[in-house]
Formats: C-alpha cells, structure tokens, sequence
C-alpha cells in the first residue's frame, strides 16, 4: 500500500474541485486510523480539502459531516460535550464574512448541536443565525427540502426545529435569549412573506418558552462532568477503579446486596421527589413574566413597526397563559394593529 500523501490529495481537490469514491475511501482509512480516532491534524485536513471542494461527491459529504461530528463531540473529554474553546474553533473553520460557506457546514453546525448533550448557547445560536442568512438569501438542498430565498419554507422550519430541540437536551426545548432573538432576527427578515404557517407556530411556542418556561435539571457544566468521570475512574492505590471495588467488595454478601439495594431505591425515591419538587417551584416562578421579561419582549416585538404573523402567534400564546397581558405588552399590539 502505498504511503498517504496529504499535499497530492490538497492539490487534485484545489485543481479540479472535487474528490472521487476512491479518494473518500483512502482518507477514510487514513483519518480514522487504527484506533479509529480523529485527531487534530485530521480534522484540518478534512477542513481543508472540504474548503477546496467544490463539486463534492456524495461519499465525501458522508464522511466530513461523519468524522467532523465525532471530532467535536465525541474524542473530547467528556464526550457529549462542546465547550467554548471547540465551539469557536468551529465557527472559526465554517464561516467566512460572517456566514457559513456551504449547505455541508450548515448541516456540520446542526449535526453537532443535535448530537452533543451539551453545547454553549451561542452555537445553537449560530446555527440559527446561518437559517436566517439562508431566508434572506440562500438556496440549495437540505435532508428536508430546498432552502429558498424570501420565505420561510418547510425546509427552514426543519432546521430550526431541529436546533432548539437539539440544544434542550433530553428535557425538550428550553430556548435561550441569544435562541430566542435569532429567532426574532429570521423573522424580520420575512416577516411580511408567504412563509408556511407552521413558521408562527413554532416560532410562538419556543419565544413563549423563552418568556414562559423554566429550564429544568439543565446538564451539568463540562467541567463538572470531567470532574465525575475522572472520580469514577480514578484508582486507588494498587486497586481497581471505583467500580471495581465497589463490585469486588458486594461479592459473597447477599444481605449486603439487599440491604444496599434497598438504601439506594430509597436514595432514588427521595431524589426524584425533591427532583418533582424543584420542578413545580419552578414552574410556578416561571409562569409570572418579570419586568425584565416584558421590558425584552416590548423591545423586540414589532421593533420594524409592525406586528407580523408570528409575532400575533406568540401574543396569543401568552394570553392562554395569561389572559390580562402587562400594559406595555398591550400598548405594543395595539400600535402594531394600527
């Protein structure tokens, strides 16, 4: 087998734009290794050839959005989760004038908020940030149809459907301000067009969210997740992981098992009640908007003079909740209307 030679397979993709199946498969075997891990100089290639790639063939669009997915989220410790340093070297690589250079690295940035458990707010809303630019003035074809400019379609509902619950973790959507503010940003872009009208539902229910909802049992911050990974792992002196002696030391003591068995059921019950407890304190503190919230939510709606589709969408979703809106919410749908 002949050796990998990086700068020839560099100048056939600047030279004629593109790799072939074989090529794919060569820098398959050679990014992913023995051990199947990706490091960082592989990670660069892969930018690099995906920067010269102009007419990409179907197996190589596979293999960047695949090995570039678990570079960021999966051969970082902890896995699952994106910090701030990884996110901004992503931005850093996909962007160019403050967009993102294709419909590959567009899908990249929602593949990685999707698969991650945890990433920082402001990829999520990058993420959205780049549908906005495809509203305005993008084209091309997505998993769930063609981007088209002007109008919010059902392919631009797909994408940003696919963020926020992506970016809520397990729990469901629980939006961000940055979220909810590139969500009001891609709907002043088009506010006024024949978007699809399942554009103003989910735009009402994720900026309601944002006013609205607590974000419940968020995911730990990464260090903290370290932090117990490395506890669970860590060796005594001459002896095994945690685990290990924690099994080595149930072996031949039955009532032991019992005993232990039943403390932590009664650990798990308890902590799920105080879990259920949290959770009603906080959605009760949550349903009240806070003059901070009215004060956000009076700047950003209607901000261009009018009150769009979406914008009445989310008004009607507050009123169900309550039906006597803060005054300065009021006065702002009334000047809309007029």
């Amino acid at each position: 087998m002949q050796p990998f030679d990086r700068k020839s397979l560099l100048d056939k993709a600047s030279r004629t734009g593109s790799l072939d199946a074989a090529d794919v498969l060569v820098l398959r075997r050679e990014v992913y290794g023995d051990d199947g891990r990706i490091g960082p100089a592989e990670a660069e290639l892969l930018f690099d050839l995906e920067d010269r790639i102009t007419a990409p063939v179907p197996e190589w669009t596979a293999l960047f959005l695949e090995a570039m997915t678990d570079y960021v989220v999966e051969q970082t410790e902890p896995q699952g989760y994106v910090d701030e340093a990884e996110a901004q070297w992503l931005l850093q690589r996909i962007t160019a004038d403050a967009k993102v250079k294709s419909e590959t690295e567009l899908e990249l940035l929602v593949r990685v908020v999707e698969r991650a458990r945890a990433v920082p707010f402001r990829l999520s809303a990058a993420a959205l940030a780049e549908v906005r630019h495809a509203v305005v003035d993008g084209s091309g074809v997505t998993r769930h149809g063609r981007l088209e400019p002007g109008r919010i379609t059902m392919a631009e509902v797909a994408l940003v459907r696919r963020v926020l619950h992506a970016a809520g973790g397990e729990r469901g959507i629980a939006v961000s301000r940055e979220e909810a503010e590139a969500l009001f940003d891609i709907d002043d872009a088009v506010g006024d067009a024949e978007n699809v009208p399942e554009w103003a539902g989910l735009f009402a229910k994720a900026v309601g969210n944002y006013l609205m909802a607590a974000t419940l049992h968020e995911a730990p911050a990464r260090e903290e997740a370290l932090r117990r990974e490395r506890w669970l792992d860590a060796p005594a002196e001459g002896y095994g992981t945690f685990l290990d002696r924690f099994v080595d030391g149930l072996t031949g003591f039955g009532n032991l098992i019992e005993t232990l068995t039943q403390s932590l059921s009664d650990k798990v019950e308890a902590a799920h009640a105080e879990d259920n407890r949290r959770d009603a304190a906080a959605i009760t503190d949550a349903e009240a908007l806070s003059a901070g919230e009215v004060d956000w939510a009076v700047a950003w709606i209607g901000r261009n003079g009018r009150v769009t589709a979406a914008e009445m969408a989310l008004i009607d979703f507050l009123r169900r909740i309550h039906p006597v809106l803060p005054t300065p919410l009021e006065a702002v749908v009334r000047r809309g209307a007029a």
